[in-house]
């Protein structure tokens, strides 16, 4: 409704704004940031459905951390039944309430399940073990001790096989994790002021073992120093943000309203 999260889960990013639909599910780690629009304020709708109800009803071949943008009809008559439960479903009987509640989750289904964007492609077995991989880097990119050997021993494949799987991804293991490292920290120091965590923390949050070392693998990647990044980035968000028309959305991800200034790490 407000602000927008971006979602890392199996390998997969994608950007929710408002307006827009999207899924996680908490059986497999991801990590959620949520940023606040021009006036500070982030807000969503955050609907949580058990398990064996999400297996009933919805697709199970659906792709993880999905998104779908604004403008699908189901999705915006589901979030308003969502949300009039949320407000006054204590004054109706639990089997209407009930009712309401799957109708609500079947226009998702409907939705989701007639989309090929939302469905997941099956995978070999080799494509399978890739996923998991970088599942594992990017859960673990915060340990500045990651390394191949740790990574293939997480993932009980040998060193050797995981040095193929990345060779045929296309990024050898160091470039791979850095660059993770590196994207992180930009976002990171993008919605950020020195008054919040100052870049040392930042590079040590993201796995770096020296502001030094983080300095140079950044100017390496945006051309210029963590420190005139920020400035660069802390000057364009003080400039007037023109503001759209309020759009509602339906989100199945994290939940909170807060200014930028309280906004800290949302990692899991």
């Amino acid at each position: 409704r407000s602000g927008s999260l971006r979602i890392v889960l199996s390998g997969n990013s994608s950007i929710a704004r408002p307006g827009d639909f999207a899924l996680t599910k908490s059986m497999q780690p991801f990590t959620i940031e949520c940023e606040t629009d021009g006036e500070g304020v982030h807000e969503v709708l955050h609907v949580v459905v058990p398990s064996h109800v999400f297996r009933r009803v919805l697709p199970s071949e659906l792709k993880s951390g999905l998104t779908v943008p604004a403008g699908e009809r189901a999705l915006a008559l589901a979030e308003g039944v969502l949300d009039n439960l949320l407000q006054h479903g204590q004054a109706v009987a639990e089997q209407p309430r009930r009712t309401l509640f799957d109708g609500a989750l079947a226009a998702v289904a409907g939705t989701l399940g007639a989309r090929d964007d939302c469905l997941q492609v099956r995978r070999s077995l080799r494509e399978e073990r890739l996923q998991e991989v970088l599942r594992y880097i990017d859960v673990h990119l915060s340990d500045p001790n990651l390394s191949a050997a740790v990574v293939a021993r997480g993932c009980g494949i040998s060193p050797r096989y995981l040095s193929a799987l990345l060779q045929e991804h296309g990024t050898p293991f160091p470039d791979l994790v850095w660059g993770q490292r590196v994207a992180a920290a930009g976002r990171w120091l993008a919605n950020s002021s020195p008054e919040d965590i100052s870049i040392a923390e930042i590079a040590f949050r993201v796995g770096f073992k020296s502001p030094a070392h983080f300095s140079r693998m950044f100017k390496r990647v945006y051309r210029q120093g963590p420190r005139d990044y920020r400035s660069n980035c802390l000057r364009e968000r003080a400039q007037p943000v023109q503001k759209d028309a309020a759009r509602g959305g339906l989100y199945l991800a994290s939940s909170s309203t807060e200014s930028s200034k309280e906004m800290k790490d949302n990692e899991q």
